[in-house]
């Protein structure tokens, strides 16, 4: 099996499996709303995910998670443009600053946004009531590995640009 084939083979199975996780995370928000409520048949849960989905919260809660699940699929798209044809380089460095952008705004949604939009919608978003924040290790060390790996692909566009200024 050649290189463009292990990259295109590598990037479907991180878009299937991009797909299953977020389907196992509207499974698990779904659950979550079930375990609060009495025993109910197929119509009456459907009623009630509905209604969750109806509330803030139940987005609020799916913004950091959606932006990991971007960032997974970013790094399928790096594989499939390698698959391609597309230059390694170009391939890479724009593939690094997407998945590195991605998991920054995904650390700051967890580490910051979603705390406060949660304690506003607790509120019922009458007022200003602070921003919040929830420090974890997990979401802080994604967060530094995003800005790492986009600050690598900002470093690698500037050296290739001094590289090419050499030829």
């Amino acid at each position: 099996m050649t290189l463009p084939d292990q990259a295109r083979t590598l990037s479907i199975g991180l878009k299937i499996i991009t797909l299953v996780l977020l389907t196992g995370l509207l499974r698990e928000k779904a659950l979550a709303i079930t375990e609060a409520l009495p025993p109910m048949n197929w119509v009456g849960l459907q009623s009630a995910l509905f209604l969750a989905m109806a509330l803030p919260p139940f987005w609020i809660s799916l913004i950091a998670p959606i932006l990991y699940l971007t960032a997974l699929w970013s790094a399928s798209e790096v594989l499939m443009r390698i698959s391609r044809g597309e230059a390694f380089q170009d391939a890479v460095q724009t593939g690094l600053r997407d998945v590195g952008s991605n998991l920054v705004w995904g650390a700051a949604a967890a580490l910051i946004l979603q705390p406060t939009l949660m304690h506003w919608s607790e509120m019922d978003f009458r007022g200003f009531y602070g921003i919040l924040f929830k420090i974890t290790v997990a979401d802080l060390t994604i967060g530094l590995i995003g800005a790492t790996l986009f600050v690598l692909a900002r470093l690698g566009k500037t050296l290739q640009s001094e590289l090419d200024s050499f030829v």
